[in-house]
């Protein structure tokens, strides 16, 4: 075969040089994930440039080469736009956890929170209507007011009140660590936290353990931040209430029992622990539960159910 008067030989030879490699190549040079069909056809285009070769037909050689360059182009374009769809994936699943949590503590916000409370309380009633509710526990739902926060962020500014809140959430990530546990800044210095519990004496264990939490963060804050001791420490008034068939319709009712608990706590001397049905007791008189049924709708203890409830994701205490 004569050599084309505008193509040099020493080009035919490289052309024919590495056309000998086609068979091996054609699958080599291609990526472990590569589909398995696309694998196929290029091994098939090698064996065919191989007989193709053995003819000496250069023209037709470098069709072929033509044709599986395009080939490895194609593969090389679909593995961009694949993983240019994994980062933005990756990106919209980033965006939309950093949009559930707090940016401050890296607990929940209430964005975050509100769904997974009510998921973990549907759960609980499902399985209980189903008739499943014997040794199961139930859910429980822990409201943190800090007491005092306000004098350190107006007295250190808000940077240290921001410092101080960040060592709240730290440690109340330490009490609650379960996977099933959500930890929530509800907003400004309230905090809160769902979990579930056997029976109402874990559900006391949890609230002091997050009120000795409290007071830990407060010392750190104030070591860390040098912070004179005269400028008083921050404690916590908690309220809490476990759910019950009986006297809760759904998650809202739950929220409202904890949020009165924790009125009454901070009526009753602060830095203490009140279970919503404590709190009936406590409150002589009745006078904080028409204040917080007015703000928030009626209590489910057994008290003052007449009205209506709020709609769900209301009856928190805004920031």
């Amino acid at each position: 075969m004569e050599h084309s008067p505008n193509r040099p030989a020493s080009h035919e030879h490289g052309i024919l040089a590495e056309g000998d490699a086609f068979e091996t190549e054609a699958h080599k040079e291609l990526p472990a994930e590569a589909p398995r069909t696309h694998a196929e056809a290029m091994r098939e285009l090698g064996k065919v440039a191989k007989e193709v070769l053995a003819a000496r037909d250069l023209d037709l050689a470098r069709r072929l080469e033509s044709v599986m360059a395009d080939l490895h182009m194609s593969y090389a374009a679909q593995a961009v736009v694949t993983e240019t769809l994994r980062q933005k994936l990756f990106e919209a699943r980033e965006k939309a956890r950093l949009a559930d949590v707090d940016a401050l503590t890296g607990l929940l916000n209430r964005h975050g929170f509100l769904p997974a409370f009510e998921n973990m309380v549907t759960g609980y009633l499902h399985h209980t209507r189903a008739g499943e509710s014997e040794g199961r526990q139930q859910p429980c739902f822990l409201q943190v007011d800090l007491d005092g926060f306000k004098q350190v962020n107006d007295t250190f500014g808000h940077a240290a009140g921001d410092r101080y809140l960040a060592f709240v959430g730290e440690r109340l990530r330490g009490v609650f660590k379960r996977e099933n546990d959500l930890v929530v800044r509800l907003g400004g210095d309230e905090f809160g936290a769902a979990f579930m519990v056997p029976n109402e004496s874990v559900a006391r264990e949890k609230a002091e353990e997050m009120r000795a939490a409290v007071a830990s963060a407060s010392r750190a804050a104030h070591a860390q931040l040098h912070l004179p001791d005269e400028s008083g420490h921050v404690s916590a008034s908690i309220g809490y209430a476990l759910f019950d068939t009986d006297a809760h319709a759904g998650p809202k009712d739950l929220l409202r029992d904890a949020d009165y608990a924790t009125y009454v706590a901070k009526h009753n001397g602060k830095n203490r622990a009140v279970s919503a049905l404590e709190a009936a007791t406590l409150d002589v008189g009745g006078s904080i539960a028409k204040t917080h049924r007015r703000l928030h709708g009626p209590i489910k203890t057994g008290q003052n159910e007449s009205e209506e409830p709020a709609p769900f994701g209301t009856d928190l205490k805004a920031a």
